[in-house]
Formats: C-alpha cells, sequence, structure tokens
C-alpha cells in the first residue's frame, strides 16, 4: 500500500478494520498511539476518547498534520478483537516555512545530484535530510539550529565560576535554586551577576558556550542538583559551514542506500542509531565535525 501523504496543516485521517478470523469484529477496548516526527508519542482511546466508531470492527481519528516528515500510528483492540493496525503517513515540508532543523535544503541536494525537475523524490530527499541532520546532533552532542526553551544545569561545584550551558545565542532570565528545594526564588542579572562567554564569539559568527559569575556581584553557584534554571534561545543561529557540508555528504549516501536494501529507506529510531554510526565512519566526519564533537553527548 502506498503511503498517504499530507500538506502541512491538514487533518489526516487515521483508520482500522478489526477481524477476527476475517470477520469484521469489535474489540472490547481500542486505543492507538502516534509517533511525531520529533518523536512525540500521543495516546488516544475510544469510549470515552477521541476514536470514533463507524461501524463494526471500524474506527478512526483524525489528527492535525502540524509537523512536516514521517509520522507512525498503531491501533490496538484488546479482548473480543486482540488485533493491532499499524500505519504511516508522511507530511511534506511547507515551501512557505523556514527549516532550519535540515542544515541543507531539498532543492539543494538535487542540484547537487542533477535531479532537478524529478519532484517525485522531494520525499526520500527530505527524509535523507532529515536523517543525516539529526545523526549529525546525535555524533556532536549539540544542535546547530536555534531552539527558545527552559533548561536546567548542576554546577560542578559551590567554588565554580563558570558553568557551562552552550551552544546558547541569547538567555532571557536566570534564576537560581538557592536551598535545593527546587524553588527558583533568586533572579540573576546578565551584565550584573553574570556574562555570557566567550564575549567575543557573536562577531564569529559563534554562540556562547559558558555563563561565567562577575567577581564583584560576590554571586556562587549553589551546589545542589538542577540548581540553575534558564531560559533562552539555544544552539546556532547559523550552522557552521562544516556541518552544512557534511549534511550534504551524508543525505546523499542515504538516498543511494535503497538500492541495496530491498526494503528501501525508512527512518526509524533504530535506523536513526545506525545512520549515526555511519556518519562518524565516515572519512570526512572528522575533517568537517571534529572540532564540534562535544564530549557530553546528546540523549539519542
Amino acid at each position: 500500500m502506498a503511503e498517504t501523504i499530507y500538506d502541512k496543516g491538514d487533518l489526516a485521517r487515521l483508520s482500522v478494520t478489526f477481524k477476527v478470523n476475517g470477520i469484521a469484529t469489535d474489540p472490547t477496548a481500542v486505543t492507538a498511539t502516534v509517533r511525531a516526527p520529533d518523536g512525540t508519542l500521543t495516546n488516544y482511546a475510544y469510549n470515552p476518547g477521541a476514536i470514533d466508531r463507524d461501524g463494526v470492527g471500524l474506527y478512526h481519528f483524525d489528527i492535525t498534520a502540524d509537523q512536516s516528515g514521517e509520522w507512525a500510528y498503531k491501533f490496538v483492540g484488546t479482548g473480543t478483537a486482540a488485533d493491532v493496525g499499524p500505519g504511516i503517513f508522511y507530511v511534506k515540508p511547507d515551501p512557505t516555512e523556514e527549516a532550519p532543523h535540515l542544515y541543507f535544503s531539498v532543492d539543494s541536494l538535487k542540484e547537487t545530484l542533477n535531479l532537478q525537475g524529478q519532484t517525485n523524490i522531494d520525499q526520500r530527499i527530505a527524509r535523507a535530510l532529515e536523517a543525516a541532520s539529526r545523526a549529525i546532533d546525535l555524533s556532536c552532542g549539540q544542535r546547530f539550529y536555534t531552539d527558545t526553551t527552559t533548561r536546567y544545569f548542576t554546577p560542578s561545584s559551590w567554588c565554580t565560576r563558570s558553568l557551562e550551558i552552550g551552544p546558547v545565542v541569547s538567555v532571557s532570565a536566570v534564576t537560581v535554586d538557592t536551598g535545593g528545594d527546587g524553588s527558583y526564588g533568586t533572579a540573576w542579572t546578565e551584565g550584573t551577576d553574570f556574562y555570557l562567554d566567550p564575549v567575543n564569539n557573536p562577531a564569529e559568527g559563534l554562540p556562547y558556550t559558558t555563563l561565567t559569575l562577575r567577581q564583584v556581584s560576590g554571586r556562587t553557584f549553589p551546589n545542589y542538583q538542577r540548581s540553575v534554571k534558564v531560559a533562552g534561545t539555544f544552539g546556532w543561529t547559523t550552522p557552521p559551514m562544516g556541518v552544512i557540508q557534511f549534511t550534504e555528504i551524508l543525505a546523499a549516501k542515504l538516498l543511494r542506500r535503497p538500492t541495496d536494501a530491498p526494503f528501501g529507506f525508512v527512518l526509524s529510531g533504530n535506523d536513526l542509531g545506525t545512520i549515526t554510526r555511519l556518519a562518524r565512519t565516515d572519512p570526512d566526519f572528522e575533517l568537517l565535525l571534529g572540532d564540534y564533537v562535544k564530549i557530553r553527548q546528546l540523549v539519542a
């Protein structure tokens, strides 16, 4: 069965037919799980819940396809009809939106491979670029796009004057748990209590990496777990050229792999681990990405 393709923002209808010995049958209970392209899992249920019954053994629910990439879902019936109904669908990238999480564009890779005008392979190219970009993140232990969020940090000791929080573009708030009770009641001000360092990094197109206490502030880091809460924009405003170049190289390799694999290229959690190992063993990895590998790796 061909994979269903939606535009970003479409309402995707997911459906299933439960059968026992080839006859449509209602399960005792019906649930479903959906995995979005970013890995987020969402659970659904019938009676009560978001899943609708259309007839004997027939169920569906609708979700908004708000992320580009490949989605996966699975219906599970239990009791009178113990059955599983898995499926996948693909959401095309919105051409009017930026895609900072991809380090190379579909059109540019098509030009590299002399595939201009062949719109039927855009889906495969987007998958390969997504896989290559995420493999680079995992291999380097950092992300090369921006993400505005809140993160928590544990200082190595109370006497240290600096705390690695990067890469970070800017900080909007720093609050501290001074008593180890999980309440962040003390706010620190940039320029008064701390600096972001190295100070000249933005002039070189690089993010900050460190929060450094001002010596005249009299501040110290609390020696508690997750005692420093930082809200800001983390990552890189623009990926380094080595990241862009290696994404092109790795994605081109991934596009050629289906010719050697009978089931083609399908990105999943296990595949991403394989692709990450492939990236690290590439002879160009150290040349282009060696300077960006952090000792503390991202969680896969």
